[in-house]
Formats: C-alpha cells, sequence, structure tokens
C-alpha cells in the first residue's frame, strides 16, 4: 500500500510540476520571444503552454483541494460572473480570437482563481514554488546583459515592463519569507535591488511602487514583527535601514541629471488625469454595477493612437479611439465587471489577508498574507490581472493563507515543510568533529 500511495504522490509532482511549466512557458514567451522572433513560431509555444497548463490542470483540480467552505462559495460566485463577462461582449471573428487567446490581459487573466483549486499544501508545490522563484531570478540576471538595448530602447518600454515582471518581481516572495530560506535569500535581494534599479533608470512608476511594497513589508513586517528578533536587533535592523534610505536619497541626488533624468522628469507628471476623465464621462450607470464586458471599452481619442504610431504599429481590427485598458486595476475589473465584479474578487482576496495575519501560527502564512495585500495596493497605479506567474503566485498565496493545514502550522513544523533539510545541516555543521557519525547516519550527502 505504501508503495502504491509513493507512486501515486510522485505521479501527482509530476503534474504540479509541469502545471506550473506551463504557466512559465506561456509567461516567458510572450515577455521574450515577442520581441525576438514575432509571428506563428511565437503563438504555437504560447499554445504549448497554455495546453500544458489546461491538461494539468485538470488532472490536479478538485474542489476536495477547498478546505474552507467560505471560499468555495465565494470563488465559485466569482467564477459564475466571469463566464458571464467572457459571454457578455464575446466577438467570434479572428483577430479578435487571437487577441484573446495570446494576451496576458486579455481572456486569459480570467483562469487566474482557477489556481486555489490546486492542493497548495503539499510539501512539494511549496518547495517548487520557491526553486522556480529561484531559478526565474538567475535568468533575470544571465539574459539582463543581452536585453539592455531593448530594456533602455525608448519605444520598448513595454519589454522592459514585461521581462521585469516575468523575472525579477516574484524574488518579492522570497523577501517576505527571508526566514525560512538560505542560498536563495542572497540571490533575491539581488534581483530585487538590481530590478528596481533598472525599472527606476527607465521611470515605470507602476513597478516602482511594488518593489517599493516588497521592501517595505519585508522589512517591517518579517523583520520587526518576528517574536525570534531581540530588542537590541530591530534597533540595529531599523538603523540600517535608515542609512539604506539615506545612501539611496544621496545616490538619487547626485544621478538625477544623469542615469535618473527620466524618473526626474516623471516624478511629478500626472500622465493618467485625462485617461481617467475620458473613463467617467463613458460609463453609464448600469456599466459600473454589470461592466461591459470581456470586450469593454471606453472613449479615450488620441491615447492610444499616439502610442502605436510611435511605434510603428496600428492595429487594424480596433478602433484606437476606444481603449480596452485602463490603468487602474480596480477600474478595469469595474470596465469589464461591473462593481459586482470588483466586489466579488475582493470578497476572495481581503478575508484571504485578514486570516493569513491574524489567524495563522506561522510567519510563512502572514507573509502570503502580505504578498497578497501587495497586489491589492499594486491594483492602483496598474496592478491589471494578467496572466503570469507573478499573479499566479498571488492565488496561490491566497490558497495557502486559505488551508487549515498551512495557517495551522507552528513555526517549527512550517520550517520542516518548507526546509526539510535545515535540521539535518544544523545538525552536521555543529557535528564537524564527527564527521563519520553524521556520514553513518545518512546526514552527509
Amino acid at each position: 500500500m505504501e508503495s502504491i500511495a509513493t507512486t501515486q504522490n510522485e505521479t501527482l509532482n509530476k503534474y504540479r510540476n509541469r502545471f506550473l511549466i506551463g504557466i512559465l512557458i506561456y509567461n516567458i514567451t510572450t515577455c521574450l520571444l515577442g520581441e525576438l522572433i514575432p509571428g506563428v513560431v511565437w503563438n504555437l509555444i504560447q499554445l504549448v503552454g497554455l495546453a500544458m497548463f489546461g491538461y494539468y490542470w485538470l488532472k490536479l483540480a478538485s474542489f476536495k483541494n477547498i478546505t474552507s467552505k467560505y471560499l468555495l462559495i465565494s470563488i465559485s460566485l466569482l467564477l459564475i460572473w466571469e463566464i458571464y463577462i467572457v459571454y457578455h461582449g464575446f466577438i467570434f471573428q479572428y483577430n479578435y480570437l487571437k487577441d484573446h487567446l495570446f494576451s496576458q490581459l486579455r481572456t486569459t487573466s480570467y483562469l487566474l482563481p482557477l489556481a486555489v483549486f490546486i492542493a497548495v499544501d503539499s510539501e512539494y508545490f511549496a518547495r517548487r514554488l520557491f526553486q522556480l522563484i529561484h531559478r526565474l531570478g538567475i535568468v533575470f540576471l544571465v539574459f539582463l546583459p543581452f536585453c539592455l538595448p531593448l530594456i533602455f530602447s525608448t519605444q520598448s518600454f513595454a519589454f522592459a515592463e514585461q521581462y521585469i515582471w516575468t523575472f525579477s518581481l516574484s524574488s518579492g516572495f522570497i523577501l517576505l519569507t527571508l526566514g525560512y530560506h538560505t542560498q536563495k535569500k542572497v540571490m533575491a535581494i539581488i534581483v530585487t535591488v538590481v530590478g528596481f534599479l533598472i525599472i527606476t533608470i527607465v521611470a515605470r512608476r507602476n513597478i516602482m511602487f511594488s518593489y517599493l511594497f516588497f521592501f517595505l513589508f519585508s522589512f517591517l513586517f518579517v523583520q520587526l514583527i518576528n517574536k525570534k528578533n531581540t530588542l537590541v536587533k530591530r534597533i540595529v535592523l531599523i538603523s540600517g535601514f535608515i542609512l539604506c534610505l539615506a545612501a539611496v536619497f544621496l545616490f538619487y541626488q547626485s544621478e538625477k541629471d544623469g542615469m535618473f533624468r527620466k524618473f526626474t522628469q516623471r516624478a511629478t507628471e500626472d500622465s493618467r488625469q485625462t485617461v481617467f476623465l475620458y473613463y467617467f464621462l463613458d460609463m453609464t450607470t448600469r456599466d459600473f454595477i454589470i461592466g461591459k464586458g470581456i470586450n469593454g471599452t471606453y472613449y479615450a481619442p488620441n491615447v492610444d493612437r499616439s502610442l502605436f504610431l510611435s511605434t510603428g504599429v496600428e492595429p487594424e481590427h480596433r478602433n484606437l479611439d476606444n481603449r480596452i485598458h485602463i490603468e487602474n486595476g480596480f477600474l478595469q475589473l469595474i470596465l469589464n465587471g461591473g462593481i459586482v465584479y470588483l466586489a466579488l474578487y475582493l470578497l476572495v482576496l481581503l478575508p484571504a489577508v485578514f486570516k493569513g495575519l491574524f489567524f495563522s501560527r506561522n510567519m510563512f502564512s502572514k507573509a502570503c498574507a502580505i504578498f497578497v495585500f501587495c497586489f491589492i495596493l499594486d491594483m492602483i497605479p496598474f496592478g491589471l490581472p494578467t496572466f503570469t506567474f507573478r499573479h499566479f503566485l498571488v492565488w496561490f498565496a491566497v490558497a495557502f493563507c486559505y488551508s487549515k493545514k498551512i495557517t495551522q502550522m507552528s513555526e517549527d513544523e512550517m520550517q520542516k515543510f518548507l526546509v526539510p533539510d535545515r535540521n539535518t545541516e544544523t545538525h552536521c555543521s555543529a557535528s564537524l568533529q564527527l564527521p563519520a557519525k553524521c556520514i553513518m547516519s545518512g546526514d552527509i550527502h
């Protein structure tokens, strides 16, 4: 019986891995290959990623994996409303279908809540998430020298955003859980600092806010609230944090007309007031309540047209004076599904934050709650839901917060759950004078 259970568990682990790889294939392809090899090959690779995601989700998903009745009800209502949104206004034309299938911002973004049907309380799944985040960080640094010309191109700011979103921002999850990592923490810090520096240089303010949220909460929440930290250590951390802020400010002052020239120019620029005005003028009371559907637009002349003309690309199948996106996550949800959709979305996310912060026994659950909260804050400057590994992490964090098994683990149990070899490593490093004992017990490999 044990061998059968072991075989079944190994099979499920393979499915979990391929499910995550499918998300990454679609995400990475959309980010990189769209700039490098546009065309049918790019779309075929995206389809492979989507097919892997769909097939292995069907293998793994189950209502039994949701242990919270509240989550089961709220997520069901959310998915039902999403089905209405997709059905309401969908156009069965080739160009529209292509846009919806191969864009992270269109129909695929409505698949994000499906993540909660996966059993996240598996040791393999949690560890695999951190492994993939770590490897994305390595890829980020390895390919960065080759991508810098595109990142700093005045016409390719979208590539800079995609590159940072895909490979760097996910490391914020490791920042919030630093206490559970040894080797990964150094890489995560390097990746986030480099990513923040790049995005500041290209003056993408919305992503800068995302980084700042991670830096702030990883310091205040993980370091200061952590009960294991003594008063002296907290004072040292606060002093170090203040010194770092001072150093960053002085560095910015010295380079504000050089390296950070673009950010200095855009720091106080209000580039969205006109867009928001167009949005509110176009929306009716009915639109605000139930939305305009998946193809919902609002009249904003010359906003997208000037952008597409500057890149030399103008889609023939869409009137550019009618915008499909608004640079605010909350308003985007209202545009497509109304206040009903926004309310259903928040009725899933906000209780997850509350449960993770106040009804859990370990720092990992609290870090997951903060990660979800960062996403909610991120929806203010931009934060549109997208079919990306980073946003799937948000929904996995939601599932972690609702999981009784995860939230009720003690800190010691969570350490073993996420880092099973830590005690072994500590025992062996403390017993270097008796290496034979470690070898005999199997602790040294």
